[in-house]
């Protein structure tokens, strides 16, 4: 579709419809589609609102929606006969799903083959490398930490004192110190 039929076909959606085109304009599955099949995702996507830390979705619960972030919520059923009939939707969400598979990969590879202790200072060596303050500050979490890395508060709490004893970082609440980078980087060999 080209930028003037674009246009005309903008022009031509109900006022209730034009915050979800917004959204789905950006999209080359919905640019590429025909007037129909807009359409068909125009009349079923909702605009969704979800307050800071609300959840979007939860282990356990069945997944009703599919949301896009600045989002539209479609419900489940319905994106699934849209998707039968729109080949650029179809691709679209494989790819997407792809991609993140691959991270999820990464991340089951990368927690089940290195060492939380190595994992730790790494990530912490880069937290200090953001930092501004003098000595260097992670400014986050034993809880964050955990979640980054894919473990248990506890783990990160035992390696963050074995690390505070040799004298490499402090601990402090809500934050670490760097006090030694060479203390530190003995943790990645």
């Amino acid at each position: 579709m080209d930028a003037i039929e674009g246009g005309r076909f903008a022009n031509s959606i109900a006022a209730e419809h034009r915050p979800s085109h917004e959204v789905l304009r950006h999209y080359a599955f919905y640019a590429n589609s025909s007037v129909d099949r807009r359409l068909d995702l125009l009349r079923v996507a909702k605009p969704l609102e979800v307050s800071a830390g609300g959840m979007l979705y939860e282990a356990g619960n069945p997944c009703r929606d599919v949301a896009e972030l600045r989002a539209l919520a479609i419900p489940a059923t319905v994106f699934r006969k849209i998707s039968r009939r729109n080949a650029a939707l179809r691709d679209y969400t494989m790819s997407v799903m792809v991609l993140r598979f691959a991270e999820i990969i990464g991340l089951v590879r990368e927690i089940t083959t290195r060492r939380v202790g190595h994992r730790l200072a790494e990530y912490l060596l880069g937290k200090f490398d953001e930092s501004d303050e003098q000595p260097p500050v992670a400014a986050v979490t034993q809880q964050q930490i955990a979640l980054d890395l894919g473990t248990v508060r506890e783990v990160v709490s035992r390696r963050l004192q074995e690390m505070d004893s040799i004298g490499a970082v402090e601990v402090q609440r809500g934050r670490v110190v760097q006090l030694d980078r060479v203390a530190l980087h003995r943790f990645l060999a």
